[in-house]
């Protein structure tokens, strides 16, 4: 191209869509701001809300902690570089997280769900297209099949809810149960979310899936989450199977991965109120407080652990009998 003098230009100009009007902009310490500021009107509601209806109370703020944490965190569409605490704040601000807490080797295996089909069959027939009578009789075998979850528990976020709770010592949901307070320690933001949370049966899922997997199902849309299947030669999508499991597993009426989201969103708002050099939301910041007190808990007709779902009855004359663990990393001394 050429200049107004004619000369010619090294630069060229990029062609634009859209329009010229400028309008508001706020820079990443605005953006941190009211997303804090959302988070504390979600907790400021849990304080005030119904005692009686804690696990909703718990599902909802783990609705609005995982966009809490995808805005701060994970980034949109999981681009790292568009997340508010990018590289260059967390250097600047010298934002460091813990590492989440290794629970205890000797874990108990408890069974949330343990459930069978014995063998047999049913009969189908298909109505006439024009008559709507039906058609000769078709029988389907169905083979024996069953499905077994075990737990090696306690699991982390809940690491110390080994014994049996009492009213003047109850099982609390907090971040403490969680992570693990060692400055000497901390991670920077990606090795946070990479850290292993728990391992359904030889596969890790991570504390970023956990997360990752609750604002795109319940936060910030509203997929189908319930079908774990998908007929065979159909579209191919990921296989989140082992976290569809996970996420339907149930502590005290709570799920699983909402007391997870909960602990770790509380987790960085107090981080982030504690560091002076952002600017916290005004007013208190109070933290609410979720405290269980389950009835024998290591008995065996314990209710307290339960899993949320069945099993999809397979046709034809095979059986199947399907068995998933989910337990902390590392090795366990079961009893």
């Amino acid at each position: 191209m050429t200049d107004n003098t004619g000369s010619q230009s090294p630069y060229r100009i990029v062609s634009t869509k859209g329009s010229p009007v400028a309008v508001g902009y706020k820079s990443k310490s605005e953006r941190i701001g009211e997303a804090m500021a959302d988070l504390k009107l979600a907790l400021d509601g849990c304080i005030a809300s119904d005692p009686s209806q804690t696990s909703r109370t718990i599902a909802a703020l783990a609705r609005a902690g995982s966009i809490f944490l995808r805005k701060m965190v994970l980034g949109d569409r999981d681009d790292r570089k568009s997340r508010l605490l990018d590289d260059e704040i967390c250097r600047r601000e010298s934002l460091r997280f813990d590492r989440i807490r290794k629970v205890s080797k000797n874990r108990r295996v408890l069974t949330p769900i343990e459930l069978g089909v014995s063998s047999g069959h049913f009969t189908i027939s298909k109505l006439d297209d024009e008559t709507l009578e039906p058609g000769p009789l078709h029988t389907i075998p169905i083979g024996k099949q069953g499905l077994k979850i075990t737990v090696d528990w306690p699991l982390p976020g809940m690491a110390d809810w080994t014994d049996q709770p009492t009213k003047a010592n109850p099982w609390t949901l907090t971040f403490e149960q969680l992570f693990d307070s060692q400055p000497s320690k901390r991670l920077d933001c990606d090795s946070w979310l990479g850290q292993q949370l728990v391992i359904l049966d030889r596969k890790g899922v991570t504390l970023k899936e956990i997360i990752r997997v609750t604002t795109n199902f319940e936060g910030a849309h509203s997929l189908p989450a319930d079908q774990l299947m998908r007929v065979e030669g159909g579209p191919n999508s990921a296989d989140y199977s082992h976290i569809g499991i996970l996420s339907h597993l149930q502590v005290c009426g709570t799920k699983y991965h909402h007391a997870v989201v909960v602990a770790t969103a509380l987790y960085l708002y107090q981080h982030l109120i504690l560091n002076t050099s952002i600017e916290r939301p005004p007013g208190p910041s109070n933290i609410p407080g979720f405290s269980f007190v389950p009835n024998d808990v290591f008995s065996a007709e314990q209710k307290w652990l339960d899993f949320d779902g069945g099993l999809t009855i397979s046709l034809g004359g095979g059986g199947r009998f399907i068995v998933h663990n989910i337990r902390a990393p590392g090795r366990s001394r079961k009893r």
